[in-house]
């Protein structure tokens, strides 16, 4: 019984250690941080949401960038970006 209490244990311990945004250690008296993918992830979501704001508009000939296209086609309803549904906007618009 008390394998199984020390298995748990250490099974949550390493899923909280590797579910964080990021992981710091130290190499002597250097300090190492690790991003992880999730960090990366949530920066990226976060700095979209602060540049742009879903505001009415629906179509690539609307967009000034691909980077716009993408965050409108992920968080505003009623686009008109993407018509083979394979999640990418505006693939055939040549401007980007």
């Amino acid at each position: 019984m008390s394998r199984v209490v020390l298995i748990l244990l250490l099974a949550g311990g390493a899923y909280f250690f590797y579910s964080q945004k990021s992981i710091t250690f130290m190499d002597g008296a250097h300090e190492h941080s690790l991003i992880t993918p999730a960090a990366v992830k949530d920066e990226v979501e976060h700095h979209m949401a602060t540049r742009f704001i879903c505001d009415g508009r629906q179509y690539c000939s609307e967009m000034t960038s691909r980077e716009e296209a993408e965050f409108f086609l992920l968080h505003c309803p009623d686009t008109r970006m993407d018509g083979d549904h394979d999640g990418i906007p505006c693939e055939n618009d040549s401007r980007w």
